[in-house]
């Protein structure tokens, strides 16, 4: 436990900066499925558990729920737009790391 830097672990915003963050937030990298990569992607089942332990949920059901939150705020997305945030294997990426994001000008 950082001091001062928890104290917004519980928003949305404060658990989405620690989730980010590159020493103590959920593991981002390319993964592999069926011969395709996908870069800067974390599974569904590590967030979960990185919820779990970090904003200290009681059960696996209520980190899903903070993770469809991230979800639904527009903050992480599924890397194909097909599923909903699961407790799966399932590749998930923050919407900031999109290869796709807003173009700057």
């Amino acid at each position: 436990s950082i001091p001062g830097k928890d104290d917004d672990i519980f928003t949305v915003r404060g658990m989405y900066r620690l989730m980010r963050d590159p020493e103590k937030g959920v593991e981002v990298k390319t993964r592999y499925n069926y011969l395709k990569s996908y870069k800067k992607c974390f599974v569904g089942t590590d967030a979960v558990t990185w919820i779990m332990e970090n904003v200290k949920t009681s059960t696996r059901e209520e980190a899903v729920d903070l993770g469809q939150l991230l979800m639904y705020r527009g903050l992480i997305r599924h890397v194909v737009n097909t599923e909903l945030f699961m407790d799966k294997c399932h590749f998930y990426r923050f919407v900031e790391d999109d290869e796709k994001g807003p173009s700057t000008p």
